[in-house]
C-alpha cells in the first residue's frame, strides 16, 4: 500500500506544476509524465489484486489443513498449559 500512496502523492504534486507551468512544451513533458504514473498506478493496483485472489484461493484450497493444524496446535497448547 506504500507504493499506492506515494504514487498519490507524487499524482498531487504534477497536477500542482501542471497548473502553475508556464510554457506549453514543460506543460506537455509533465502530462507525460503524469500519464506515466498512470500507468505504474494501475500496474500496482494489478499486482495487489492478483496478490489478494492468491490468498484467497490458498485459503479456499487449504481451509481443511488449516483448521487441523489449528485444532491440532490448540490440543498442543492445552495439554503443555495443564503441565502434561
Amino acid at each position: 500500500m506504500n507504493r499506492l500512496s506515494q504514487l498519490m502523492v507524487q499524482f498531487k504534486d504534477l497536477k500542482l506544476k501542471i497548473r502553475s507551468a508556464k510554457s506549453l512544451k514543460e506543460r506537455q513533458k509533465l502530462i507525460g509524465s503524469l500519464l506515466s504514473l498512470r500507468g505504474q498506478h494501475k500496474e500496482c493496483n494489478k499486482h495487489l489484486i492478483l496478490k489478494r485472489k492468491y490468498s484467497q484461493k490458498w485459503r479456499n484450497d487449504n481451509r481443511l489443513k488449516v483448521s487441523r493444524y489449528n485444532r491440532e496446535y490448540a490440543r498442543f497448547r492445552r495439554s503443555n498449559a495443564n503441565g502434561g
